[in-house]
């Protein structure tokens, strides 16, 4: 894991560590699933391209979208210039991931996970309530800090 962080620093020298973390993670996530070892070729990449893509539909818009950022991170690093067309397919998705991202924020509308949990604002205040009275009755505020 360490070389492919190594890796990423090298390609992108500008993100933040927890940037790196997590494109490494994703790289490192994603050539297992693609049965491929640490530094493919762009001919092993080019000859997973739809695996790569059906790889991502599995996971919510956001998560795709981040495992095809990281794709193009390793695609650019390795040979940016064959990897050419199939970084502009998958930036294409990447990019459709983001509108529809974008359209749900705009809509305003939450969507299956959001909605099994939310709560009402009175359902925190009593949640905010009853945590209070417990620190009250241990008396957990009044204790001497150690």
């Amino acid at each position: 894991m360490q070389e492919i962080k190594d890796f990423v620093i090298n390609a992108k020298p500008n993100l933040s560590p927890n940037s790196v973390v997590v494109y490494s993670r994703n790289i490192n996530k994603l050539l297992k699933e693609l049965g491929l070892e640490w530094k493919p070729t762009i001919t092993q990449l080019k000859a997973k391209k739809q695996a790569i893509l059906d790889f991502t539909k599995e996971y919510n818009t956001n998560t795709a979208r981040n495992y095809l950022n990281s794709a193009i991170v390793l695609l650019q690093a390795i040979d940016h210039e064959g990897a050419e067309e199939m970084l502009v397919e998958i930036g294409k998705e990447r990019d459709s991931l983001h509108q529809k991202y974008v359209d749900k924020v705009d809509s305003n509308k939450k969507n299956d996970k959001q909605k099994a949990n939310w709560l009402e604002w009175a359902q925190v205040l009593e949640i905010h309530r009853d945590l209070e009275n417990k620190v009250r009755e241990r008396r957990i505020k009044s204790r001497a800090k150690t």
